[in-house]
Formats: C-alpha cells, sequence, structure tokens
C-alpha cells in the first residue's frame, strides 16, 4: 500500500527518522531524507532523495516546499521527527535555550505542516507527530523538551478533528527512551541496555502509516515504553 507514497522525513538522517526512511523505501514509498548537513548519508537506497533543510528556519522551510513543487512532487505522508533537547534544571534555562527549542520542536512542525497541508488534503494522507512519553510523564531537566512536545502534541489533536471530513490521518507517537543522540552521552551510555532502539520505534509505527493509505481505520495515538519502564 505504500508503493510509490511520497513521505517526506524531517530531521531523518539518523535515529528514529533514519529507521522509518529505511523501512518504508524497503516498503518501496518515495522517501525525502532530510537533515542539516550539506552532504547526504552515504548509504541512500534507490527509493530515497536527500534534500539540505534547516527546519528552525521558517525561510528555508518556504525554500525547500517551493523546490518541491517545481519538481511536481506532491507529499502523501509528513512524518514530523526533527527535534532537539537541551537537559538544564528550569534556573538555568535561558532564553536562549527557549528558542533553539521551540523554534524547531514546535514552530517548525506548524510551518512545515502548514505549507504541506495542502498536499495531504488533495492526497487524503496522513500526519505522523514524533513526540514523547515526556508529555505525559515529568522528567527533571525537560521542562523546554516536555512543553514543546506538549504543545504540538495538543495543537494536532486540534487538527485532526479539524481534518476528519478530509479523510486527513493525524498520528501521535509517545516513545519513551530510544537510543538516538537526543541523549547526552553520558546518560545514554549509562541507560543504553535498557532502552530501545529505532527500528524497534518505527516497527511500531509502520502499521499507523499503512492505516493512513487504507482510507478505513486511523491509529491516533502511539505509546510506547522500554519493557522495564522510564528511564
Amino acid at each position: 500500500m505504500l508503493k510509490g507514497k511520497n513521505v517526506l522525513i524531517t530531521g531523518s538522517t539518523r535515529g528514529i527518522g533514519w529507521a522509518l526512511a529505511t523501512k518504508l523505501a524497503d516498503d518501496g514509498a518515495n522517501v525525502i531524507v532530510t537533515g542539516r548537513g550539506e552532504t547526504s548519508p552515504s548509504n541512500l537506497s534507490k527509493n530515497m532523495a536527500y534534500y539540505q533543510v534547516d527546519f528552525a528556519k521558517y525561510e528555508n522551510v518556504l525554500e525547500f516546499r517551493e523546490h518541491l513543487k517545481s519538481d511536481n512532487i506532491s507529499i502523501d505522508i509528513l512524518i514530523n521527527n526533527a527535534g532537539i533537547t537541551i537537559v538544564k534544571d528550569y534556573k538555568d534555562m535561558s532564553i536562549e535555550d527557549f528558542d533553539s527549542v521551540n523554534d524547531l520542536n514546535y514552530r517548525s512542525v506548524f510551518a512545515t505542516t502548514r505549507l504541506f497541508l495542502d498536499d495531504l488534503i488533495s492526497n487524503k494522507g496522513g500526519i505522523i507527530n514524533i513526540l514523547s512519553i515526556a508529555v505525559t510523564d515529568i522528567f527533571t531537566g525537560n521542562s523546554l523538551y516536555s512543553a514543546s512536545k506538549s504543545a504540538v502534541s495538543t495543537m494536532m489533536k486540534v487538527l485532526r478533528e479539524e481534518l476528519r471530513e478530509d479523510e486527513v490521518d493525524v498520528v501521535n507517537v509517545y516513545p519513551g527512551a530510544t537510543s538516538t543522540d537526543l541523549w547526552p552521552d553520558d546518560l545514554r551510555k549509562e541507560h543504553e541496555h535498557k532502552m530501545m532502539k529505532p527500528v524497534d520505534v518505527s516497527n511500531a509505527i509502520l502499521p499507523a502509516i499503512e492505516a493512513i493509505t487504507e482510507q478505513r481505520t486511523t491509529i491516533e495515538e502511539i505509546v510506547l515504553r522500554p519493557k522495564q519502564g522510564n528511564i
């Protein structure tokens, strides 16, 4: 069902984004891989195309959108995956930290989704938002990250209702601790043996992506945690 579908994944050169990209390409989708680097990953498959995009900068996203339009590429599925975190106690956070986290985790999701919304409506497609269990559970040192992901969660729940008549699915995914470079090196090294792998998360999301193409059922929420619980 995914063969020939155009899938855009933000921040997809590594981690969960890359795991999704490789899985979807293997299933026949045309995957648009994006990252901040000037050079594309060396292991792109034949169904992948790489674009350099800094999603934290609206002008960059707008230029990217126009580039795809000029190439007659219409998006069927948008996966909002790009994100960062800054692990500090609230009292140590700065306004620069606030802007850095929210520009990518929240503002860019609004901008990217809005710019591609006409495609998604026209194609009766879907939106997958890679959020975090930090939306519902409390982790000290993650106030900005948790707030940004919570904002997207609420925004997308409203958008889901607004798009029901257009048959556009909106899926919120809340992964727990996953072994990616989003984690500080010391914490990742300490806890990696208990963390989920990016491929575990991508495998769990795949049925929701396939459901988008079937036009009968929508999987609206996915919650994932390591077997041993939160880290």
